[in-house]
């Protein structure tokens, strides 16, 4: 926690110095900043790494199959999000709404082709190699948890 604090530092500076009208640094604050601006994010980075460990350092099923997921996401988002937005420019509606329902639809639309289309197929063993049904959650839940108690029968 002291860590992610650390990190917002820098950005309540350059709020702070926004807000005033000021655009940039006088020369003197220039290395203080910089200095200051290094060691928040790598007091943010340490801060996320901990808050990560601390609460997710146990597999969770969801987490684990988005992972999967992301390299099939990232490759194939790119022209169907353009698409999408050329569908929707001329639409009279807030950017805010456009970009959510954007959003929704494509990942929609990429998660169901990864589950599909990609996960047990040739494109799923070349992306994250060879996988079989049921074997995200043999991998994400131990063994001592698969068993059932033992009765005083």
């Amino acid at each position: 926690a002291v860590g992610m604090a650390a990190g917002t530092i820098p950005l309540v500076i350059t709020l702070r110095m926004s807000a005033a009208g000021n655009r940039a640094l006088p020369a003197a604050a220039v290395l203080p900043f910089a200095a200051t601006y290094a060691l928040g994010m790598v007091f943010l980075s340490l801060g996320f790494t901990g808050t990560f460990l601390r609460w997710l350092s146990r597999p969770i099923l969801a987490i684990r199959y988005l992972s999967d997921a992301a390299y099939w996401l990232y490759i194939a988002h790119l022209p169907l999000v353009a698409a999408l937005q050329v569908a929707c420019s001329r639409w009279a509606l807030h950017w805010s709404l456009k970009w959510a329902m954007i959003l929704a639809v494509a990942l929609t639309v990429l998660l169901l082709s990864y589950q599909y289309l990609v996960r047990y197929s040739f494109i799923g063993r070349v992306l994250n190699g060879p996988r079989q049904r049921g074997q995200l959650l043999r991998e994400t839940v131990p063994l001592q948890e698969c068993t059932a108690p033992a009765t005083g029968v």
